[in-house]
This record gives C-alpha cells, structure tokens and sequence, in this order.
C-alpha cells in the first residue's frame, strides 16, 4: 500500500511538473511528509527536485526534506540552494539536523554560513560538529530538559510547560547537580503522581544508562534495543551531560549499520554505495574488493596446477571441483553469516570461540555426511554407466569423504573468521566477504584433490 502511495505521489508531482501546475503541485506537496518527500525524490529529475523545493514555503519542512535525503541528492540540493536560503532552513532544523548537513557543505562556504550565525548557534553547531559523526556526540541532540535536584515536581511540570516546544523528546527528565553532572532520570508518570512538593531527588532513578560522547554508533543501538529506551544521555567523561539520542535517530544507525554490512558481505567498501551515485565513482569503490577473488583464483590454479598429473589421470576429477566449491562455499557463508549476526547484537564474544567452532564444525561435518551420501550415489551411477574411466564405488568413497572434509573446515573457518576479525578491530561483516568466501574455495579445492591423490 505505501508502494502505491509513493508512486502515485511521484507519478503526480510528475504531471503536474510537465503541466507547469504550481498551485497543484504546491498543495499535494504540502500535505506530503517530509520523508515520503524523500523517498521519492530519487525517481524525480533534477529539475524536478528543484521544482518541488520551490513550491515548500515552510522552512522546516524544507529542513525536514534534507535530513532524510540519500547524501548524493542532498550535495545536489544544497549546491542550488543560496547562502541566505541554505541559511533560514539551517536555523529551522534540530541542532544535531542542521550539523549534519553542514558536514556535506564545502569548507570555504560551511565557515560563511557559521559566521552567520549567533554565537550559542555556531557554538552549538562546531562541538556536534567535532565528534566522530558514527559516535553518540554525532548523533546526540543538544535539545533536551535537565534540572536540579532540589527541584520540585510542581516546579518540574510548569518548566516542562514552558520548555517542552524546545526539546527533542520530554518522556524522560535528566537531573544534574550544580556542575552539570548526570545524577538521575525521572518520567513525566512519576512527576504528575506526586505532591508538588516532592523534589526530585526523591523520587529520581540514579543508576541511569549513559553513554559518552566517544561511544560507538553500534553500542548505543544495542543499548536502547536491550533496554528498550526511547532517549540515551550521552555525558563527557566527567559525566557532564551534553546531549540525548533519540529512538529515531538509533533507526537510522540501525538501518545504516545492517546496510554496510550488507555492503562488505558483497565486498563493497563504501557504505554510501547508492543508485544515486555515478557509475565512475561505484567502479572505483568496487574495484579493489576484486582481488581477493582474483588472487584466490590465482592460487586455485595453483593447487589444480600441483595435482595435475591426477587430474591428466583421472579425468572425472575436474568435473566435480564446482561443486566441492558451492558446497563448501556455501556452508561457510552461512556459518560466517551467523557468527556475524551474533557478534552485530552483542550475544558473542571471542572467548566463546572454542564452542562456537565446535558448534559449527559439528554442523559442517552432518551436512557433509548427509550430502556425501548423495554425492556418493551419484558418483557411482554416473561413472558405472561409463565403465573404463574410474572404479565407481573407489571414486564415489573418495569424493564422499573429502566432502565431508571440506564442508567441515569450512564451518570451522567461517566461525572463526568473524571472531578473529572482531578480535583485532575488524568488522566482522568482512568475513562474510571475497576474503573468507575464496579462501573457503581454495581450501575446499585443495582438500578435495589431496584425498583424491591418496586414495586414488
């Protein structure tokens, strides 16, 4: 259904572009959300962009609109955009919505529009700007309502009345000391079930889940997963708060997160590879995962190259190498996969290496038991049918049990590998990649024609 209402809204803004139709365009524009507005941006033209932009009076919609765009329209729009326009948007956003699209704003231009501003706005604007945008200081909101401890909860509720436009989320209400420091977190709940008079070091919560300024994107999200948080402090190290992280803001890292992954599961670098992107650029982030493909296959003729006095012997041999391939291709990636996921969620640690290779090893070995069965059966019908070439009850034990072999280490390797990659600051998303998934190839090669050369 969502589907359908985005195409009928571009196919719409279409017609009524072509149709030179400002006033009907501007209506069904102004009814449209801001992030329906960018989802569908991606299908419009340039001009068409522009044409959309022209017709949104409000400053914040406008501001809306650009925090949700793909970052290679977003450079777009804001190169059109004049410095005094770009500058009224920036001063409707959020303060952590306005830093992140000045991070996509030229050097020369970025420090004319912060000259523009007021001094707690460039302020405010420069210290977002300072932390590592994948961090919770990228992340965090500087619009939030903290009071002191001896304030009482009638004092609380009529703050909260006066403040509440200005914040980003008032489900929670942070207490600090006379220093700034964290010291608990009440709710609106608690407030309006007590006296006026209590204070709210009565009633507060003073083992409060925090973050620092420095903590990872990834440690935030599974922090408001486990404990199911719709905002997160984020303090400085001498737990001075400075900011929150929304739920909102924790979907898009979660989007973003299982994204890049996806991206080095494909051995794409980049995390902004997008549609949007020029075919020169993604050619250029895409190249250099090639190699390891590359290189593997290298080394695969390598090993063929070793045994090929078997293979000039055996002819039938060759024709089974894509499939000890696949096979143990496959139950590798799976097993990366997983490891991968339980490492993504927090549910793994490398200490558990040890039974998680077992786990997966054990799993290899069955599949390989299982399908050895089949390979086996097959081996033995096909080459019975063509007597003189190999021994069909040899051949098919031999190839059986460097199935097994090979499905086996491969589990192993996909396992370990996540973990050995998380162990050493690696993402573990690149051993579902070409690294691990060629070498699996290589290995499951090399074993299949080392038991041939033995037994056969």
């Amino acid at each position: 259904m969502k589907r359908e209402s985005n195409q009928l809204l571009v196919s719409s803004i279409r017609r009524f572009v072509r149709a030179d139709r400002t006033a009907q365009l501007r209506k069904i524009v102004r009814k449209a959300h801001p992030a329906d507005l960018a989802h569908v941006y991606g299908s419009l033209t340039p001009g068409q962009r522009r044409k959309v932009l022209g017709v949104i009076e409000d400053a914040r919609k406008i501001g809306g609109l650009l925090a949700e765009l793909e970052p290679t329209i977003l450079v777009d729009i804001i190169d059109g955009l004049g410095d005094e326009e770009l500058m009224d948007i920036l001063t409707a956003m959020p303060p952590d919505d306005s830093a992140d699209v000045l991070q996509w704003v030229g050097a020369e231009r970025k420090d004319r529009l912060l000259g523009q501003m007021s001094l707690e706005e460039q302020s405010e604007a420069e210290s977002l700007m300072g932390y590592d945008p994948e961090s919770a200081g990228g992340l965090m909101s500087t619009d939030f309502i903290a009071l002191g401890q001896q304030t009482t909860a009638g004092e609380a509720l009529r703050q909260l009345q006066e403040d509440a436009g200005e914040a980003e989320v008032i489900f929670y209400l942070y207490v600090v000391n006379e220093h700034g420091q964290l010291v608990g977190v009440t709710s609106i709940r608690e407030l309006v079930r007590r006296r006026p008079e209590t204070t709210l070091e009565e009633i507060m919560i003073t083992e409060v889940i925090r973050v620092g300024v420095d903590t990872d994107q990834e440690e935030v999200a599974r922090l408001v997963a486990r404990y199911n948080l719709l905002a997160l402090p984020v303090v400085e190290p001498n737990n001075r708060l400075v900011g929150i992280v929304t739920v909102d803001d924790i979907i898009d890292v979660i989007r973003s997160e299982a994204t890049e992954d996806i991206l080095k599961m494909a051995g794409i670098a980049d995390r902004d590879a997008s549609p949007y992107r020029s075919p020169v650029t993604s050619f250029r982030s895409r190249l250099p995962w090639m190699l390891p493909s590359f290189v593997a296959g290298a080394l695969g003729v390598v090993v063929v190259s070793f045994y090929q006095d078997n293979l000039v012997r055996l002819i039938p041999l060759a024709a089974l190498i894509p499939m000890f391939m696949g096979m143990a291709g496959n139950v590798g990636t799976q097993s990366s996969t997983i490891v991968t996921r339980w490492l993504a969620v927090g549910k793994l640690e490398f200490f558990q290496i040890g039974k998680v290779v077992a786990r997966e090893l054990a799993i290899g070995v069955a599949s390989g038991l299982c399908y050895a069965l089949l390979i086996g059966a097959f081996v033995y019908l096909y080459f019975d049918a063509r007597p003189g070439l190999v021994d069909p009850v040899r051949f098919a034990a031999t190839t059986g049990g460097a199935l097994v072999a090979s499905m086996g280490l491969a589990a192993a390797l996909g396992a370990a590998s996540p973990l050995v990659f998380d162990r050493f600051g690696l993402d573990p998303a690149m051993a579902t990649g070409p690294f691990v998934t060629t070498t699996i190839d290589v290995l499951a090669i090399w074993v299949y024609l080392a038991t041939a050369a033995a037994l056969l």
